[in-house]
């Protein structure tokens, strides 16, 4: 594949996260990409199943993917990090949901500021023999009235591909 030329969009600063959504990756039935196999054209769900919205803390959102290469071999780690808000029983039943479902893996579209989304837990090379899991869930109340406590949740998988973005409108017909 020849080299490919980029220019960086200036209009494109911001950082972190403006939405995340998830499904057990056991609910996908089918993920299609364009012939260069560098887009999600079409992602399916079992019957009944959808992506689920996870509302997290204002700017505690990030999607991160480092790329290695190793004797020739690439070797992509994910990850997705969000804080919920304070400490608080609905926080629980968030987290023992993501635990209950652990073992399937995870897909999640993360949606960055400015309205790009990417499939993450999902590769052209594995599919989704290599879905996202917890890699950690972090919960501290703090001490000052005017600090916040938080419940910091980290969700990683490691494959050979950077995730791939989601092309048209993909993404408003996943989440109605």
């Amino acid at each position: 594949m020849a080299v490919k030329p980029f220019e960086n969009n200036p209009k494109m600063s911001r950082g972190g996260l403006s939405a995340l959504f998830f499904a057990s990756a056991a609910d996908v039935a089918a993920v299609e990409t364009n012939a260069a196999q560098d887009a999600v054209v079409k992602l399916v769900l079992k019957s009944g199943c959808r992506l689920v919205r996870y509302t997290f803390a204002e700017d505690s959102a990030s999607f991160a993917e480092s790329l290695a290469c190793k004797e020739g071999i690439r070797h992509v780690k994910h990850r997705i990090a969000f804080e919920l808000n304070a400490v608080t029983p609905g926080n629980s039943t968030c987290i023992l949901g993501l635990l209950e479902n652990n073992c399937h893996g995870f897909v999640a579209v993360a949606v960055t500021p400015d309205g790009h989304a990417f499939l993450a837990g999902y590769s052209c090379v594995y599919g989704l023999e290599r879905p996202l899991r917890v890699e950690s869930i972090e919960t501290a109340t703090k001490e000052g009235i005017a600090e916040r406590g938080y419940e910091r949740i980290v969700l990683a998988s490691d494959d050979g591909d950077l995730s791939l973005p989601l092309s048209g409108g993909i993404l408003s017909h996943l989440t109605e």
